[in-house]
């Protein structure tokens, strides 16, 4: 309440321009100056002052404070209901009366500046004061005699009159207050209502429910977008239809009587369960809970809460086949589910496996006795990883998982999952509870793969051809060793590079070409010669043989095999160039039959050098025998 207090202002309380107006009327009746001042000396309202205070004790610095004190610290003297005069150290008279409203003095009526009529005025005494201050002595003295001598009976009464003013005032004030407190607090219970409606109709709005509210005859005022979620209804298509035709015929009985239960005791919630149409689906399992509002104004109905339970029901239908799942389960896995528990020497037991134990372990259960089946059997060297690994899943109480060997009857291993969680036992121990899956298959499938995947990355290594891998755009992914005996460049220098960067500026469009039709006939592999730039400098001739696996996970890109051509091409080149050669000299220096026949012989020899067969069987032929 302190805190409101001090927030308040004079100003904000009173009608300023209309004051004034009085105050000039009265002034004009009686020649004595009024005026209006704040608590902290604002002069708000001012009539008739007179030209000894206006134009010289209120501009004066000294003076001026003369007068700011006798507007706040003397008048704050004065007693509510009635009005004070007294003598301001400028040595005029004044009155005032304080305004007080809602028990906090705000300001003060003042009157003045005057003189009783019955009093000598100590001319010599402002003569002085004109001098000490610097006033025109003649103005000064022409300005006092203008003040007004009035007598004390009717300052008096004036002094009464405006005593009951400002009483009148003080509680318009209050009412004023008053009135803007209570609007104020209407606003705020305006905004909070807005905020609390707003509120609500976010959450009808967002809510996973159906909210709606139904009249005495069953009919649906008003539904929350919901429906539409829960049903496929739009709140247009329901809003006005009986919930009769919402609901399964099977369940109109029972809703029936409970909504004419709510209504008999609204003060009870009733909650049944019952179907409700799909647009499309046909029905869907919903709890119901409703409430009677009839009573209530605003409402005029009974508030239902719609929820939808199919999932819910369908949990409880999947938890009452659960146990013979659990069966079901339990006999068809690779495995078994296993119970084992640490005991109080310090290690561990088994009170319980699933049927198919004996087949898993490949051996007989003698007396239920679980353990026999697995720790005598265990591999020797898995033995105290597999001891090690549970006390310190124990120590955490972390999950538990782990792949170890067991001996089979045969004298082969088997591999063997263990996986569970543990759990703290009354009695202190730990507990777990997993399964133990077969993995023998899985670890020489592994094996096989590893296997596999260590000869092809020999292969890879010691292949004299360069096997890359690039993506589908055409960046390196992976290079063979082979690169550098034959481009010069590591493997590590090509990695990441454009394949196309690589290649013959001649060459580039044609096995873009290429590697575009590689990438849209995957299934097919195709073969192209390009020049291929080699480390120290100019090109080498490749043979490429390439087919995609983008769609591989292990590859995602497109496998090239390059081999070196380049000694091949210039043989061939060279032996073109030395047929060219024989044949232009044996036009000028052999007739026609021996340029031939020994052309051929050259011929035969060209194609020994290249490893090919001769095409003529004896230089002697005659033309076109070896053809």
């Amino acid at each position: 309440m302190a805190a409101r207090e001090t927030s308040l202002r004079l100003a904000d309380l009173i009608d300023i321009p209309a004051i004034q107006a009085l105050m000039d009327d009265f002034q004009a009746l009686e020649p004595v100056g009024m005026a209006m001042v704040d608590i902290e000396g604002n002069v708000l309202v001012a009539s008739g002052w007179q030209d000894i205070c206006t134009r010289f004790h209120r501009v004066h610095p000294d003076t001026a404070c003369h007068c700011k004190e006798s507007d706040t610290q003397l008048a704050s003297a004065a007693v509510p209901g009635q009005c004070q005069a007294y003598h301001c150290k400028n040595g005029l008279w004044d009155a005032a009366t304080p305004l007080i409203v809602n028990g906090q003095r705000l300001g003060h009526f003042f009157l003045g500046q005057f003189f009783y009529d019955d009093e000598t005025v100590d001319i010599e005494a402002f003569r002085r004061q004109a001098r000490e201050h610097g006033f025109d002595e003649t103005a000064y003295l022409a300005a006092l005699d203008q003040v007004p001598r009035l007598s004390r009976e009717k300052i008096n009464r004036i002094m009464a009159y405006h005593a009951r003013l400002a009483e009148l005032f003080s509680r318009l004030g209050e009412r004023s207050l008053q009135l803007a407190q209570t609007l104020e607090e209407q606003r705020r219970t305006a905004r909070k209502l807005t905020t609390s409606e707003e509120r609500l109709q976010l959450m009808i709005k967002n809510s996973t429910d159906i909210i709606a509210v139904v009249d005495v005859c069953g009919e649906l005022l008003f539904v929350s977008p919901a429906e539409k979620t829960i049903s496929g209804f739009t709140v247009e298509e329901v809003t006005g239809k009986s919930i009769r035709d919402m609901i399964h015929p099977e369940d109109v009985a029972l809703v029936q009587a409970e909504f004419m239960e709510a209504i008999a005791h609204p003060e009870k919630t009733r909650r049944i369960q019952c179907r409700h149409l799909h647009k499309t689906e046909g029905w869907v399992d919903v709890e119901v809970v409703g409430q009677s509002f009839l009573d209530k104004d605003a409402v005029k109905g009974v508030i239902i809460n719609v929820r939808d339970i199919t999932e819910r029901k369908r949990a409880e239908e999947k938890i009452k086949a659960s146990a013979e799942q659990y069966r079901d389960i339990a006999a068809t896995i690779p495995g078994v589910i296993y119970q084992l528990q640490s005991n109080r020497f310090g290690s561990f037991d088994v009170p319980y496996m699933s049927a198919g134990c004996e087949r898993l372990f490949e051996r007989p259960l003698v007396d239920l006795n679980y353990s026999t089946l697995l720790f005598p059997h265990m591999h020797v060297g898995d033995r105290a990883l597999f001891e090690h690994s549970l006390q310190v899943a124990a120590r955490n109480m972390s999950h538990w998982d782990l792949e170890f060997r067991i001996l089979k009857p045969d004298g082969q291993l088997k591999w063997l999952r263990g996986s569970a969680n543990p759990r703290l036992l009354p009695d202190g121990n730990v507990g777990w509870t997993g399964v133990l899956l077969d993995i023998d298959e899985l670890k020489r499938a592994e094996q096989k793969r590893h296997e596999t995947e260590e000869r092809f990355r020999l292969m890879v290594k010691n292949s004299s051809d360069i096997i890359a891998i690039i993506d589908s755009h055409g960046v390196i992914q992976y290079v063979s060793s082979a690169a550098r005996a034959i481009t010069g460049f590591t493997p590590e220098e090509t990695a990441g590079q454009s394949f196309r960067d690589l290649l013959h500026p001649e060459d580039q469009s044609a096995v873009q070409r290429e590697l575009q039709a590689i990438m849209a006939h995957p299934d097919k592999a195709r073969r192209l010669q390009c020049r291929h730039r080699h480390k120290r400098g100019g090109w080498i001739h490749v043979e490429a043989l390439g087919q995609s696996f983008l769609d591989e996970p292990a590859v995602k890109g497109i496998i090239l095999s390059l081999r070196d051509m380049t000694e091949r091409i210039q043989a061939e080149e060279e032996m073109a160039r030395q047929m060219e050669e024989l044949r232009r000299w044996h036009e000028v220096t052999l007739g026609r039959e021996g340029r031939i026949v020994e052309l051929k012989c050259e011929v035969n020899e060209l194609s020994a050098r290249l490893g090919q067969p001769p095409p003529y069987a004896a230089a002697t032929d005659p033309p076109g025998a070896g053809s």
